[in-house]
């Protein structure tokens, strides 16, 4: 939260805005990426319902809040090519999955 007490402390939960959540969500899509700032939007979201159920805040400052938007990224390589799922799918590579893989050792 040190990004919050950047404009000067914050006594408490009460005090906690829209305003600075959103503020806190672009900047970590700007610093870190989108997936990051929506798991730290879906964690204050469990922060904010634990406050209102134990009575710290009145009503969550993310109510109406959007999640920030995730863009899918591709991974079948340039141009739809397959590459990339086709080196996961090679025998061989450690992440295959062969009948072989789930062959119980003791027998």
């Amino acid at each position: 939260m040190q990004f919050l007490g950047q404009d000067g402390p914050l006594p408490g939960p009460r005090q906690l805005t829209r305003r600075h959540l959103e503020a806190y969500m672009a900047h970590l899509i700007d610093t870190r990426s989108a997936t990051t700032a929506n798991v730290v939007y879906r964690a204050l979201q469990q922060l904010m319902r634990r406050l209102l159920d134990e009575e710290e805040i009145d009503r969550s400052p993310m109510e109406r809040m959007r999640p920030p938007i995730v863009p899918e990224k591709p991974v079948h390589g340039p141009e739809g090519s397959g590459e990339p799922l086709a080196v996961l799918l090679r025998a061989g590579n450690a992440g295959s999955n062969t009948a072989a893989d789930h062959i119980d050792p003791a027998r």
